[in-house]
């Protein structure tokens, strides 16, 4: 597995140069794109920023209700990427289908070569954010990934995976792992905007990650919260590098601890 740069392993300040700089002086080999602001750039601004540094996905600049633009997957394409990613909320403030609209934008992305993985999210906040229930059992998850289209599958956010209680992922088309690590606290005082980093917490992340079959794309540590710990950006997502890479060589020395 590849480390790459996300976003949440800066201060939150970083425009998407300076998180491909940031990503750079930290030491990754991949970053993560912000196509929230990148997107809506020349192609070729992205490729001179990037100069060297490997695209690994970018997250999907729509969400329900709204409409995927063609020039996104298109700079996708020319900048060398490959998979995009994106939620199921896991409660709605009405009722109705979701599934129409991520059918929409992975048929538009598969006409470009691209991939969509989705996450669910399963922290007992969000799931009682609203009052009509979604997707929120592993069996609803899978369910839903499986009826969007041949270019979807999952990613494997192992802190949603952990709250959730999800079973081995051994099996399941993976196209991208974030990493984070999850407190001993009860349920309801879960907080999505608090994670821990990887090897901190109570998870076990060398062991979910060693039932993946044979996955050896990118993971990216998504640590939302403790950033007063650093005393700069770099800093962090150094540490964030570091603790991707403790965590792999756990997994490839079987250690468990």
């Amino acid at each position: 597995m590849i480390p790459t740069f996300h976003y949440t392993l800066g201060l939150g300040a970083e425009d998407w140069r300076q998180q491909i700089a940031l990503a750079r002086a930290a030491g990754f080999r991949a970053v993560d794109v912000d196509l929230r602001q990148a997107a809506a750039q020349d192609p070729g601004e992205m490729l001179d920023a990037l100069a060297g540094l490997t695209p690994s996905s970018g997250r999907l600049p729509a969400y329900p209700g709204q409409r995927l633009e063609e020039r996104v997957p298109r700079f996708c394409q020319t900048i060398g990427l490959r998979t995009l990613t994106c939620s199921v909320p896991p409660a709605l403030a009405e009722p109705r289908d979701l599934l129409p609209e991520y059918r929409e934008w992975a048929a538009m992305l598969a006409g470009y070569g691209l991939d969509l993985a989705i996450e669910s999210l399963t922290p007992l906040h969000l799931r009682m954010a609203k009052p009509y229930r979604y997707v929120q059992s592993f069996g609803e998850y899978r369910d839903f990934v499986g009826a969007v289209g041949p270019n979807a599958g999952f990613l494997l956010d192992t802190w949603h995976w952990h709250h959730g209680g999800y079973p081995s992922p051994r099996g399941l088309r993976v196209l991208h792992v974030h990493l984070a690590d999850a407190a001993a606290i009860p349920p309801e005082q879960v907080r999505d905007e608090e994670r821990e980093f990887p090897g901190e917490g109570v998870a076990d992340l060398p062991g979910l990650l060693g039932e993946l079959s044979g996955y050896t794309g990118f993971i990216a540590a998504e640590v939302f919260g403790q950033k007063s710990r650093f005393p700069d950006s770099v800093s962090r997502a150094r540490f964030g590098r570091e603790r991707v890479e403790a965590i792999l060589a756990m997994l490839n020395s079987g250690s468990r601890s």
